[in-house]
């Protein structure tokens, strides 16, 4: 398997992680624009270290730029 469908895979199930955590976990309830920004932080940080490896920018940046858009519409619900 290449980097960028580990990276989707990774994205997409950390995504569910934290979609999971902000309905059932109070803690995460309490503070849900800290967890958002924390995997939104984590996830920006990894389409950098992907480039690092050879990945293309114009072949990570769809990906993230998806997510980020994910990101920028589950902040507007809380």
């Amino acid at each position: 398997m290449d980097i960028i469908e580990k990276v989707k895979i990774y994205y997409e199930r950390e995504y569910n992680v934290l979609i999971k955590g902000l309905k059932d976990y109070d803690w995460m309830k309490s503070e849900p624009h800290k967890y958002i920004w924390q995997l939104m932080s984590e996830f920006c940080a990894i389409s950098m270290f992907v480039q690092d490896l050879g990945v293309a920018f114009d072949d990570i940046s769809p990906i993230y730029e998806n997510y980020y858009k994910k990101f920028q519409n589950l902040m507007l619900t809380f």
